[in-house]
């Protein structure tokens, strides 16, 4: 089962912490919504394949996002947002896309959580950007510059390979007063069988069929024909029974969404937010390996 909660306003953020092993069927994910913005909207699939167990020894899986993804967190020590693909800069177009985020506040970071054994961090490197620090896990990994005289693009500005499969924290930095760091896409490398992939999802719509939830609460949308259920009503939820092995939730970021939280079962929650400066249809959560380890 799936659910979706919208928390109430003034309520704290909950702590960050790496999920439990997941070692029975998936059956809830939900949400909680940052007091800063009332609104979330959700489109899901999920994705079922016929994998037993997540090991090292199964083959790997590349996985890209892009940089409004609601999976990739951006926080400004000043608490303004970062900079969201703007429209006045001649180059956007050479980006992933056509978005990029970009913060010049020293201090400045983004944040992504993931699981899986590497990770690839890809950017622009332009006049305007400067030096940066990337850390894994809270440790030090590489300090860089993107200062370059012209702007080249789709730029490895870093990676890491070789991790323990599991779970990971990936922080870029900047380090660098008045000078940008940006963010364009990233990719991981999963632990999981290649079936799990969007072509091969299960699509679950959001017809009170296929969810549990009170239509007094949320509005039913659509969007580029593509449906969706929105709520700004504090402790709004909505439930999914599904039967698979991953699930992928899609909705929007903007300017009109805030901090959520996604827990699948009764496994710590993933704290993330649907901010951002613009709207964009995109990915909001990516979950994998929802079945029961082999026991050694």
């Amino acid at each position: 089962m799936l659910s979706a909660v919208q928390a109430p306003r003034g309520s704290p953020r909950p702590a960050r912490a790496p999920p439990r092993d997941l070692d029975q069927a998936p059956s809830q994910l939900g949400y909680g919504c940052n007091p800063r913005k009332s609104w979330l909207s959700l489109s899901l699939s999920a994705t079922t394949f016929t994998a037993s167990f997540c090991q090292v020894s199964m083959p790997l899986h590349n996985v890209t996002i892009d940089d409004v993804s609601a999976l990739i967190g951006y926080h400004n020590p000043n608490g303004l947002p970062w900079k969201d693909s703007p429209s006045n800069d001649t180059s956007l177009g050479s980006y992933s896309d056509q978005t990029y985020h970009s913060s010049n506040q020293t201090g400045a970071r983004s944040t992504f959580r993931f699981q899986g054994t590497a990770v690839y961090l890809f950017a622009a490197t332009r006049w305007m950007h400067g030096k940066y620090d990337i850390f894994m896990d809270d440790q030090l990994a590489y300090q860089g510059n993107g200062h370059t005289k012209s702007s080249i693009f789709n730029q490895l500005v870093f990676n890491a390979t070789s991790l323990s499969a599991g779970w990971h924290n990936l922080t870029f930095v900047n380090t660098d007063p008045g000078l940008y760091i940006e963010v364009d896409y990233i990719s991981w490398t999963t632990v999981m069988p290649a079936a799990l992939v969007e072509s091969s999802g299960i699509p679950i719509s959001h017809t009170l069929g296929n969810m549990a939830y009170d239509v007094s609460l949320w509005e039913g949308g659509e969007s580029s024909s593509s449906p969706y259920i929105v709520t700004g009503t504090n402790g709004a939820e909505v439930n999914i029974t599904f039967k698979g092995n991953g699930i992928e939730l899609y909705g929007r970021t903007g300017p009109d969404y805030g901090v959520f939280s996604a827990q699948v079962d009764n496994y710590d929650s993933h704290e993330l937010d649907a901010y951002s400066g613009r709207v964009h249809n995109t990915i909001l959560v990516n979950l994998h390996c929802l079945y029961k380890r082999s026991q050694n």
